[in-house]
C-alpha cells in the first residue's frame, strides 16, 4: 500500500472544465434537466480526451440504445426520481460506499444515466495521458450557480460533479465526484470510485489505486484531491467564464456572457491549454511555490492580446528555481523555452505538470509550441 500511495502522490489528475459569465445567478429547475448520455469529446481538444464512442442519444431513442452505452432516460412529470440525503462519508471512514448510492445512474446496471443530470464539455481539456473522458453536473431542483465573481463561480449546497475516465479502448476506470456539501468552500466531498471488472459498480478507493484495471491509469487518494482544489476558493475547477462549457442534450443554458480569450488562434488554443493544465496550482491561491511568481489562469478581464496575465508572467520572462537557465517563452523559439523543455520530460523533478501525467502530451506540447513559434521575437532580445 506504501507503494501506491507514494506513487499518487506524485501522479493524479483531478477535476477540470470551466464556463460563461454575467449575471449574478441562474436558477436551475427539473423541467430543464432531460440529458442525454454517450457524451463526446472535448470541445477544442484532440479526441485524445474525448468521450466514449457513442453517439448523443436523441429524444426517443433509450430503447434504441447499443449496449455498453449510456441511455437516455427522461422523467415523467411527477416522478419522485431522485431520493434526499445521500450520505457522504467523513475522511477516515471505512464503510464501502458505492457510486450507485449517489445515483449519477439511474440504473446502473444497465448504464442508464439519472435523469437530472448536465452533461457537458469544456473548452480546454485537461490532459489525463488519453484518458477519455464524460462529465456531469447535478443541480438540485431551484438552486442557483453564484456567478457575481465571473472568474469563481459558486455552486450551491447539494450540487454534485461527476466525471469519469476510460481507458482509450472505452474500459471504464474510475468516477471522481465533487459534491458540495455545505456553505463553506471547505465543505466538500472529494472522492474516486474504482470501476469493478464486470462494470457492475464502481468502490470509493480512499486511498486511491495504480495502474487500474491491468492499464497505466492511476486513481489519486482523497488527501491528494486538494493539491489541485484548494487554487480554487469554491473549489469546483472547471465551471467558470473561461471555460464555458457545452451542454450536450440538455435545455439547461450556461449562464452569462461568454468570454473570448483574446489574440490569434494559436495564441487563444495555447492560453486556454494553460488555463487547463496549469492555473489550478500556478495561481495566487495554488500549491505551486510562491516565490516563482508565476501565474497561469486566465480572467475575464484578459481581454487585451499579448497583454494577458499568462503572457505577461511567460513571455520574454527568466525563469527561476529550475535546473537550466533561459526564458519561459523566448519568442519564436520554442526548443529555447523552458516551458517546451519542462512539458518534453517525464521527471518528477523537471516535468510539468508536475501531478497526474506519466504521458507526454504530444498534441498540446505541439499547441505551444506553434504559439511560441508565432510570436515576434523584440528587438534587443
Amino acid at each position: 500500500m506504501s507503494t501506491v500511495v507514494a506513487k499518487l502522490s506524485v501522479s493524479f489528475a483531478l477535476f477540470v472544465a470551466s464556463c460563461a459569465t454575467g449575471t449574478d445567478s441562474v436558477e436551475y429547475t427539473r423541467a430543464e434537466a432531460s440529458v442525454g448520455a454517450g457524451d463526446v469529446g472535448d470541445a477544442a481538444s484532440s479526441p485524445r480526451d474525448g468521450a466514449l464512442d457513442a453517439d448523443v442519444a436523441g429524444p426517443d431513442s433509450a430503447s434504441d440504445a447499443a449496449p455498453g452505452v449510456d441511455s437516455q432516460v427522461h422523467p415523467l412529470p411527477n416522478e419522485p426520481w431522485r431520493p434526499l440525503g445521500v450520505v457522504y462519508p467523513t475522511p477516515g471512514a471505512t464503510a464501502t460506499l458505492k457510486l450507485s448510492a449517489l445515483r449519477l445512474y439511474r440504473d446502473i446496471a444497465n448504464k442508464q444515466l439519472a435523469p437530472d443530470l448536465i452533461a457537458y464539455e469544456p473548452r480546454y481539456a485537461l490532459w489525463s495521458d488519453g484518458a477519455r473522458k464524460r462529465r456531469w453536473l447535478y443541480l438540485p431542483q431551484g438552486t442557483s450557480i453564484d456567478t457575481s465573481d465571473p472568474d469563481h463561480w459558486l455552486f450551491p449546497e447539494g450540487a454534485v460533479f461527476f466525471k469519469e475516465f476510460a481507458s482509450e479502448d472505452g474500459k471504464r476506470l474510475e468516477t471522481r465526484v465533487l459534491a458540495r456539501i455545505g456553505p463553506a468552500p471547505s465543505d466538500v466531498f472529494f472522492g474516486s470510485f474504482v470501476w469493478l471488472d464486470d462494470e457492475s459498480d464502481a468502490v470509493l478507493a480512499p486511498l486511491g489505486s495504480s495502474d487500474v484495471r491491468g492499464t497505466q491509469h492511476d486513481v489519486p487518494t482523497q488527501d491528494n484531491c486538494g493539491t489541485c482544489h484548494r487554487g480554487e476558493p469554491g473549489r469546483v475547477l472547471g465551471f467558470s467564464a473561461v471555460q464555458q462549457p457545452r451542454v450536450v442534450s440538455s435545455s439547461f443554458v450556461v449562464p452569462g456572457v461568454a468570454y473570448e480569450v483574446p489574440g490569434d488562434a494559436p495564441t487563444r488554443a495555447a492560453l486556454g491549454y494553460l488555463h487547463a493544465n496549469c492555473a489550478h496550482c500556478h495561481n495566487d491561491d495554488g500549491t505551486a511555490r510562491k516565490d516563482t511568481r508565476l501565474t497561469l489562469r486566465l480572467s475575464t478581464l484578459d481581454v487585451i492580446a499579448g497583454q494577458t496575465t499568462i503572457e505577461r508572467n511567460t513571455v520574454g520572462v527568466q525563469a527561476d528555481h529550475y535546473t537550466t537557465e533561459g526564458l519561459r517563452v523566448q519568442p519564436g523559439l520554442p526548443e529555447a523555452s523552458i516551458i517546451v523543455q519542462r512539458m518534453k520530460v517525464r521527471d518528477l523533478s523537471k516535468q510539468m505538470p508536475g501531478l497526474g501525467t506519466e504521458r507526454v502530451d504530444r498534441d498540446g506540447l505541439l499547441t505551444i509550441e506553434r504559439w511560441i513559434a508565432s510570436l515576434v521575437v523584440e528587438e534587443g532580445r
